[in-house]
């Protein structure tokens, strides 16, 4: 698992049954009400998925490096900002999330599932509180004839 400057800065969630439904229904439900059609899409997806592995940044400190890559620096990082996530985020714990998420897609293939890398579900995921985290991103798995996240 990759710990930037040593220390573990994710969480993992795996969704299935209920709250997958759940999830993708207000993902659909959200996209209606806003105008936005890739939450739609995204939440058609999810209904039709198996299963969906949540990965998201654990709050987190400014680590003292000083590089400025969150946009503030170490010192003044308590200046949060708040949207579809919170922040800012240092960029090391960034990192670790992008390391995650590219070997959960990879084993994912591996294991010949269909998946696809959504930052949608997680912020959803977020709102209703299956995953705890600054950054939630979603890899929903899917085994069937046709890749749903693609072949549409």
């Amino acid at each position: 698992a990759p710990k930037g400057l040593g220390q573990n800065s994710l969480n993992t969630v795996i969704l299935a049954d209920e709250e997958l439904e759940t999830l993708g229904r207000t993902m659909v439900e959200h996209g209606n009400e806003t105008g936005q059609a890739n939450y739609i899409r995204d939440g058609k997806n999810i209904l039709e998925c198996q299963g969906m592995l949540l990965l998201s940044v654990k709050p987190h400190n400014p680590l003292g490096a000083d590089c400025k890559a969150c946009g503030y620096g170490c010192k003044d990082f308590g200046k949060m900002l708040s949207g579809d996530f919170t922040g800012p985020n240092c960029c090391f714990k960034l990192l670790d999330l992008g390391i995650a998420l590219g070997s959960a897609a990879r084993t994912a293939s591996t294991l010949n599932l269909d998946s696809r890398v959504m930052f949608r579900p997680g912020v959803m995921a977020k709102r209703l509180g299956f995953i705890e985290g600054t950054v939630a991103i979603g890899i929903p798995v899917s085994i069937s004839s046709k890749n749903i996240f693609f072949d549409r």
